[in-house]
């Protein structure tokens, strides 16, 4: 997603450079044009009526960017690959490489497309270690932000230590800046070309489309063309933003990724965690953590659930945890039918019950976790323009005290309702005094409630 104007030239003039450079390379004339489009920064504008279905952009190979465009341009890349680095480190190293040799008057045959880059994304690597730990505090994406942050650090340690050992370095001078610069467009632009054994890869043009949580138009390689293209999945009319999918991630993914919110309730894939374990002090621990391991689960384990339900794994768990068995010869019998069930075999009205009850007390130990309440993360998550209405930007840091503050509304609003409809189907089930033997009825009470 192509965020906020700073830094960066104007649309305008950009989308006249890259046409100009794309045309070079092979690519005909398009049906859209780059424009500034207020929060999202930039994106790709229909300069026509477009039908649904029409192929567009045709991005030929020659533009493209992947690991093996990088280790034939740059002996750079070539010897960060011997170091045992993966495409992302080779593709970093030769974007990084281009973008420093640019800066010292020696452009590169890609520097239209670098010239249009941003010089922030908003993406989790340009967070500080402070902001992680504050904003993120209490949100499902908080350990996994931490975990992108340390490959980071790790992968700037590895191109920087592979640039001092070779002639470039004074050419070249690459530092911790421009690396981090280099994988932060990576996270926030690169694609996997499917139908093009899932290169991945970065593509000059497309790459300026934003993402709609209702778009299923995907950025793919057609072998026919031999080009990269997106076919549209609905009408545009003249002067209408053209947007692509990213694909179906959550909330948390896009700001980790990409470094934005979408408007609060627009996107059916966000989703929060409820975290199980098997209590240490449980009888039948051993048996159920060797039944766990021997199925591929662990002792504890963090499940999603969705606005629209609790996943069946999460239920079977949860049933398991709450199980009492006279040995682990009966547990493990128990246990077996409890994960492995396919709905063809009731489960006692006692341990429906209980197993809701572990769920509805990981409901409130997530929502303990978040360290402000809910009014003042609604409060927080205006700081930035409206994002009940708009996109939440994280280029800037108030930028990200909004999206994150919007992401921790949006994870508490699902952990408040998947607890009320727990504790609504644990009531139900107390009525009618018999557990139902086919499929998950919290799934289905969910799906009512939230429609």
């Amino acid at each position: 997603m192509d965020t906020k104007m700073a830094a960066i030239p104007s649309a305008p003039a950009t989308s006249s450079g890259m046409q100009k450079w794309l045309k070079s390379k092979g690519m005909d004339g398009q049906a859209v044009e780059l424009r500034q489009v207020g929060v999202e920064g930039r994106g790709l504008v229909a300069t026509r009526r477009i039908r649904a279905g029409e192929c567009l952009l045709q991005v030929p190979r020659a533009a493209v960017i992947d690991a093996e465009t990088a280790l034939e341009k740059s002996a750079l890349a070539r010897r960060v690959l011997q170091k045992q680095g993966d495409e992302w480190a080779v593709m970093a190293t030769y974007l990084a490489e281009a973008k420093a040799r640019s800066q010292r008057g020696k452009p590169t045959e890609y520097e239209p497309y670098l010239q249009a880059l941003p010089k922030s994304t908003g993406c989790v690597f340009e967070w500080t270690n402070k902001e992680v730990q504050t904003l993120l505090r209490g949100s499902c994406v908080q350990e996994d932000a931490k975990m992108l942050q340390k490959q980071l650090q790790e992968a700037v340690g590895m191109v920087l230590e592979a640039a001092k050992s070779g002639r470039e370095e004074a050419e070249v001078k690459l530092d911790a800046k421009g690396i981090t610069w280099a994988y932060s467009q990576l996270l926030s632009r690169m694609v996997r070309l499917e139908t093009n054994e899932n290169v991945l890869s970065l593509v000059p043009w497309a790459d300026m489309l934003n993402h709609s949580t209702s778009s299923n138009a995907h950025i793919d390689w057609d072998p026919k063309s031999e080009t990269v293209v997106l076919r549209t999945d609905r009408e545009y009319d003249e002067g209408e933003q053209v947007y692509a999918s990213y694909g179906n991630r959550s909330s948390g993914e896009l700001l980790l990724s990409y470094g934005f919110v979408p408007a609060l309730g627009t996107n059916p894939y966000d989703m929060a965690k409820l975290q199980l374990r098997v209590d240490p002090r449980d009888p039948m621990a051993e048996a159920k953590e060797a039944l766990l391991e021997e199925l591929g689960l662990g002792f504890e384990e963090s499940f999603p659930v969705r606005i629209d339900g609790i996943p069946d794994v999460l239920l079977k768990y949860a049933r398991l945890v709450a199980a009492e068995g006279e040995s682990s010869e009966d547990m493990t019998a128990l246990g077996k039918r409890l994960l492995l069930d396919r709905g063809d075999n009731p489960v006692p009205i006692d341990l429906e019950i209980q197993a809701r009850r572990l769920l509805v007390e990981a409901c409130q130990k997530a929502l303990k976790g978040y360290p402000k309440t809910m009014e003042e993360d609604r409060q927080a998550m205006k700081t930035f323009g409206d994002v009940e209405e708009e996109s939440a930007v994280a280029e800037t840091p108030p930028g990200r005290v909004s999206a994150a503050a919007a992401l921790r509304v949006r994870e508490r609003q699902i952990l408040n309702r998947t607890e009320f409809a727990l504790r609504d189907q644990v009531r139900l089930l107390r009525a009618e005094g018999v557990a139902k033997p086919r499929g998950n009825p919290v799934q289905g009470f969910l799906g009512r409630l939230f429609q």
